[in-house]
Parts: structure tokens; C-alpha cells; sequence
């Protein structure tokens, strides 16, 4: 009798990548720690922006803001009721850091912080809107028995899983940098590499960087490097040759902004939901230098600082 074999499309493959469950693991504690951070930022002002005696009342939210209308508190939004919801909100959060609660955490998370976000548009920008979609994704992690960071011995925490909702946040996470680079591409601003300064120059700039008037090459040299960092990491991040390379460029830039602009959490949700990028090469190459430098490093500093203690007591 003949036997049907069938071969895996490679769409298939791609759609459906191996993922390490710790890099699982790693994506929703950052995810959790992101949003826990931005429900701390709302927290002092709960009772003004999302409930029924705040600033605006929930009728006129839905019916003038051009955002997402998928909020519970435009059902019901007694004070009582949101402070609730807020407190189960900060709990979901923590599951997700220490690994508790598994997909229900997952689930109240997303839904409670498009909830919140939803209520009072003014607590929207980029970055809120680009991190509710990953918690959506985030949502169907396979593998749920694995995500406890106390579960398991030392091979269930290296087990490989097929995960695509990674493959699709990693989708998500492109089509926001492409379509951002895209936009730029009409400002004038950025064709003559001077828009940086003029960000760094408004109440976004960290410091006084008026100095960097007297070096325009330093100033064209960072505004393109990060224009061209966001427009190419949606197609260099797939290279097996540039893939690294691209994820250090982004992950530098956000750094960057995180130093020296006043940018809210924008540089910490976006770093946050890169982590999703890790593959399993990256975590071997790690270990391996981690192996080969690292243990070192850390004991030369043990000893240096044994030996300083003894020299002053």
C-alpha cells in the first residue's frame, strides 16, 4: 500500500518559527514590566482620567476620539468599578514579570490596558498604540505549561516551541518601523539632516545641546543613521548575515533617545517588544561569549574588589 508523504511548505516553516520558551519567557516579563511601568505613570490619576467624575465623560470620548473605542469603561466607569479594574490591571502585570497566572495574565493585561488607554486619548501616543497590539499577539504564546520561570528542570527550560504569534509580533514591529522611516521621507527636515537637532532643541531634548549647532556633520550623520536604521530593519532583520547587525542598530538608536530626548516610555516599550527578535543562534552566541569572556571578567572583578577590601580594612 502506498504511503502519502507530505511535505511541509516553507511559508510554513517561516510562518511557524522556532522559538526558545526562554525567549518566550523573556518577551512577556518585558512586556509585563513595560505596561506594570505605564500603569504606575497612570496610577496617581485614575479617578481624573478614567472614571465617570474625571475630565471628560465617557460618551464624549467615544464619540470624538479617532482611537480604539474597545474600552470597558465606556460600559461602566463608576470611580469604585475602575479602581477595581485598575488594581486587577497592576496584577496581571505581575503575573507576567514572575511568570503567574500563565495566559489568563496574559489576557487580562492586554484587556485591561486598551481598556485604560481607550478611556482618556490623551494618555495615547506612539508607542500605546504600537505595544497593545503586541500584547494582543502575546496572548497566544504556545506552551503555557513552560512560560513559570519556576517551572521545570533545566531541559524543559531549553525546549524549542513553534510559536507564531512571535512571527507575528515580529510582522507588527516592521510594518511600524517601515512605515515610520516611509514617513519621514516627506519631511524636509530629515532629507537635510537636521531634524534631530530640531527635536533636541524643543522641551524633548534631555539637555542643552546647542552646542551640536557648530557640528553639522555629527548632526546629518545622526539623523540619517536613524532614519536608515528604521527604514531597513524590516527587511534586514530576516538576513542571517544582517540580522544582528540590525537589531543592535535599533536597539542603539532607542538607547540614544532614551539618554538624551524626554520621550515618556517610548524607548522602553519599543526595546521591550524587540526582544521578540532573539532567536535561538543569538542565545547560543551569548552563551558562548558569556563562556569564553564573561565568567572571566566577573571573576577578575570578584578578586579586584576582594583584594581592595582587605587593602582598607
Amino acid at each position: 500500500m502506498m504511503k502519502l508523504r507530505i511535505t511541509p511548505h516553507p511559508f510554513a516553516d517561516w510562518f511557524f518559527p522556532l522559538v526558545s520558551v526562554r525567549v518566550l519567557r523573556l518577551v512577556r516579563m518585558a512586556l509585563g514590566l513595560v505596561t506594570l511601568v505605564q500603569a504606575l505613570v497612570w496610577m496617581p490619576r485614575v479617578h481624573e482620567f478614567f472614571t465617570s467624575q474625571g475630565i471628560a465623560s465617557a460618551s464624549y470620548v467615544h464619540d470624538t476620539t479617532v482611537y480604539s473605542h474597545l474600552s470597558l469603561f465606556f460600559v461602566y466607569d463608576a470611580p469604585w468599578f475602575v479602581y477595581i479594574c485598575f488594581a486587577v490591571f497592576l496584577l496581571a502585570c505581575l503575573g507576567m514579570i514572575f511568570g503567574k497566572g500563565g495566559r489568563l495574565s496574559a489576557i487580562l493585561t492586554w484587556f485591561f490596558f486598551i481598556s485604560f488607554a481607550s478611556r482618556f486619548p490623551l494618555v495615547f501616543y506612539g508607542a500605546i498604540d504600537h505595544i497593545h497590539s503586541i500584547l494582543f499577539f502575546n496572548m497566544f504564546h504556545p506552551g503555557e505549561g513552560y512560560l513559570s520561570w519556576g517551572h521545570g528542570g533545566v531541559k524543559e527550560r531549553s525546549k524549542a516551541v513553534t510559536a507564531w504569534s512571535i512571527r507575528m509580533m515580529q510582522l507588527a514591529i516592521c510594518i511600524v518601523y517601515f512605515m515610520a522611516g516611509a514617513q519621514k521621507i516627506r519631511s524636509n527636515t530629515w532629507w537635510n539632516g537636521t531634524e534631530l537637532l530640531n527635536s533636541l532643541s524643543t522641551r524633548f531634548g534631555a539637555f542643552d545641546f546647542y552646542w551640536l549647532t557648530h557640528y553639522p556633520i555629527i548632526v546629518n550623520l545622526m539623523t540619517y543613521g536613524s532614519w536608515f536604521a528604521e527604514i531597513t530593519f524590516a527587511f534586514l532583520i530576516w538576513g542571517k548575515s544582517t540580522h544582528r547587525f540590525s537589531l543592535l542598530a535599533i536597539v542603539g538608536m532607542h538607547l540614544g533617545i532614551l539618554v538624551v530626548m524626554n520621550a515618556s516610555l517610548f524607548s522602553e516599550i519599543m526595546i521591550a517588544t524587540l526582544v521578540c527578535f532573539i532567536t535561538i543562534e543569538d542565545e547560543v552566541r551569548v552563551a558562548e561569549l558569556w563562556n569564553k569572556y564573561g565568567k572571566r571578567l566577573l571573576l577578575a572583578g570578584w578578586t579586584k574588589s576582594r583584594s581592595l577590601r582587605k587593602r582598607t580594612a
